[in-house]
């Protein structure tokens, strides 16, 4: 995951990968290739019937051929057999393209965090789906 992480703004440490998969109700998936490639990785945690998605990265050779919205097909699957019935997440306010796909997968604007993100300098765009079983 390292690999594909240096790719992005807000990228995340393998320390702070690890101290994620250590959390109680952390979700984790990977995208393969191939056996050698992995294409895009999710991570998220859930909490009673509500869950976070921390984190969607794709490789930035493999961008918009739907490996993120099967990720999030995935996880979503998965908390909805757990009883999850809402999901949150923050997106940069400049990552347009990250904002379609997730308004096209049913999230809606809910609030926004001004300065929120670093690395550069942006707003979090809050957003939250509704889950149904």
């Amino acid at each position: 995951m390292g690999v594909l992480e240096a790719q992005i703004p807000s990228s995340w440490s393998p320390h702070a990968i690890e101290q994620a998969y250590a959390q109680s109700g952390t979700i984790a998936l990977v995208a393969l290739v191939s056996e050698q490639t992995i294409g895009g990785w999710l991570c998220g945690r859930y909490a009673s019937d509500e869950a976070e998605l921390f984190k969607v990265t794709v490789d930035a050779s493999l961008r918009r051929k739907g490996i993120a919205q099967l990720l999030i097909a995935d996880f979503c699957q998965r908390l909805v057999r757990t009883g999850v019935k809402a999901l949150y997440l923050e997106v940069r306010s400049h990552n347009l393209p990250a904002r379609r796909l997730y308004e096209k997968l049913g999230f809606c604007g809910i609030g926004q965090r001004s300065g929120y993100y670093r690395n550069p300098d942006d707003d979090a765009c809050l957003l939250m789906r509704e889950l149904l079983p």
